[in-house]
C-alpha cells in the first residue's frame, strides 16, 4: 500500500530532474542520483524489520472499577534498523455487558518502542483487549504494509464493595426458625430426637439410662438443620454495576461473620472466605449475566435479593 511519502518522493524526483537540466554543475547529477537511490535503499533495509514486527500487549489482570490503568503496547523486532510509523487498531470488548469499542492509534516507532493507552474501566466486566489491525511503514513512509497480530489479553474490572443506601440488619435477617431433619449416616449431633429402637439401629445410639427407666429400648436419633443455606441472589435487572457492588459487599460481610453462603447470578458459587468471594466475582464477569438462579426456599436459612439497587430478604 503506497504511503504519502511515495508521492512526496515522486515530486522530489521531478524537481531534482528539473534542477539537473537547469544547472550544469556536478551538484545536479549528484542530487538527482541521491534522490533516486537513497529512499529505495532505506526501504529495502527497513523491510525485514517491517515484516518481522511483532506487537505485545501488557496490562493488569484485575483492577477495581474506576481505577485508572494503562494498556501497554510493545513493538518488538529482531532487526537493527527500526521501522517508521505504526498504526494500530485496538478492540476492547466487555464480556459481561457486551459493550465494544474500537480505538485507532498512530505511533512513531523509530522514537518509541512502546505505547500506552488507557483501559475503559467505567463498567465492571472482563475486558478483552486485542489488536484488530496493525500497519507498519518504512522510515520515509514510502510504503505501508498490513501485518497480522493475534495477540490479546484480558483485564477483569471488579466492583467496589459498597453498602446499600438503606441499612440492612443482617443478624435479624439470619434469625430464621431452624427446621431439623434426620442426619444422614447418624453420628454425633448437638440436636437429637428420642424414639423407640428399630432393628438396624446402632447400639451406641441407645439411651441406656432412659431405656432402663421405661423398660423399652430408646435411641437418640441425630438431627441437623435443614434450612442452613444462605443465598445471595443477583437479579438480572440491567443495573449491573450497582448490583455487583451490593453483591460483593454482602458476600464480604457474610465472610466476616464466618458464614458460608452461595452466590446466585445465573450460575452458583459456594463462598466461604474473601478470596473465594473475589474469585466468584471474577468468574461471574466472564460472560453476560444469565437468568436468575434457582433455589429451594425450604432449604434456605435466608435469601438476600439484590434488585434495583437495594437488598431485601426472603
Amino acid at each position: 500500500m503506497p504511503g504519502i511519502g511515495l508521492f512526496i518522493w515522486l515530486i522530489v524526483i521531478a524537481v531534482s530532474q528539473l534542477f539537473r537540466l537547469s544547472y550544469l554543475g556536478w551538484v545536479g547529477p549528484f542530487l538527482s542520483w541521491a534522490v533516486l537511490t537513497v529512499p529505495p535503499v532505506l526501504f529495502v533495509l527497513s523491510l525485514p524489520a517491517m515484516l518481522g514486527l511483532r506487537c505485545q500487549l501488557e496490562a493488569q489482570n484485575a483492577v477495581t472499577r474506576g481505577t485508572k490503568t494503562m494498556l501497554t503496547l510493545r513493538f518488538l523486532t529482531k532487526h537493527l534498523l527500526p521501522v517508521g510509523k505504526v498504526r494500530v487498531e485496538l478492540r476492547f470488548h466487555n464480556r459481561f455487558t457486551g459493550e465494544e469499542r474500537h480505538v485507532k492509534l498512530r505511533y512513531d516507532a523509530m522514537l518509541r518502542a512502546e505505547a500506552r493507552v488507557e483501559l475503559p474501566t467505567d463498567h465492571c466486566g472482563a475486558i478483552g483487549c486485542s489488536v484488530q489491525r496493525i500497519t507498519v511503514s518504512d522510515l520515509l513512509s514510502l510504503w505501508h504494509l498490513p501485518r497480522r497480530c493475534s495477540t490479546s489479553i484480558r483485564c477483569t474490572v471488579l466492583p467496589r464493595p459498597i453498602a446499600p443506601a438503606q441499612p440492612i440488619d443482617l443478624d435479624a435477617a439470619l434469625e430464621r426458625p431452624v427446621r431439623l431433619q434426620v442426619k444422614y449416616g447418624g453420628g454425633y449431633a448437638e440436636e437429637h430426637e428420642l424414639r423407640e429402637y428399630r432393628p438396624g439401629d446402632p447400639m451406641n445410639s441407645v439411651h441406656w439410662k432412659l431405656s432402663s427407666k421405661t423398660d423399652s429400648m430408646i435411641v437418640r436419633e441425630a438431627q441437623e438443620p435443614r434450612n442452613k443455606t444462605i443465598y445471595a441472589l443477583l437479579q438480572n435487572n440491567g443495573e449491573n454495576d450497582r448490583g455487583l457492588e451490593l453483591l460483593y459487599w454482602l458476600s464480604l460481610e457474610l465472610c466476616r461473620r464466618e458464614l458460608p453462603h452461595r452466590l446466585l447470578a445465573g450460575d452458583e458459587w459456594i463462598v466461604a472466605d474473601e478470596s473465594e468471594a473475589a474469585s466468584a466475582l471474577r468468574q461471574l464477569l466472564q460472560r453476560p449475566l444469565a437468568l436468575n438462579g434457582r433455589y429451594d426456599l425450604s432449604d434456605a436459612r435466608c435469601v438476600f435479593l439484590i434488585h434495583g439497587g437495594e437488598v431485601t430478604t426472603q
